[in-house]
């Protein structure tokens, strides 16, 4: 069964878009910010605790992290209102941090991000910090409390 002109019309136009999305990210990036790992409000009966911080062009990101008795990230997710880097940095951050010591969680860089993620276009660096900054205030709440 064929298409009709108007859905062929909008398939190729999405084929273009990812194809441009890739060329100015890359295929990583791109893939994160279409299928987001990790995406949504973790259950309040989940949660051990959490964060929300504002980003340089008003995005919000929040941070859920359930921690076991040992000090263990056992389950992650954020959320954000921000753009689809934001979106891809923080999926890749939850991967990252899931197996280690909150403790740990604190020495998360920018580095460590952009070469998980494969690169990180330099006018993107801002999605990179505001991760890891909510991640080493979350660090930081979860010793004070």
């Amino acid at each position: 069964m064929s298409k009709d002109p108007f859905h062929e019309f909008c398939d190729e136009l999405e084929k273009q878009i990812i194809k441009k999305d890739i060329k100015d990210h890359n295929e990583r990036i791109v893939q994160l910010f279409r299928n987001p790992l990790n995406w949504g409000r973790m259950p309040e009966n989940e949660l051990s605790i959490s964060r929300i911080e504002k980003g340089k062009k008003g995005e919000l990101l929040e941070f859920y992290i359930k921690i076991d008795s040992n000090g263990i990230v056992q389950k992650t997710s954020f959320f954000t209102n921000g753009c689809g880097c934001i979106v891809a940095v923080a999926s890749q951050a939850t991967l990252l941090i899931e197996g280690k010591n909150i403790m740990d969680v604190k020495e998360i860089s920018l580095e460590d991000i952009k070469n998980a993620l494969g690169g990180l276009p330099d006018e993107e660096k801002h999605c990179a910090e505001l991760v890891v900054f909510t991640l080493k205030k979350l660090v930081k709440d979860y010793n004070s409390s």
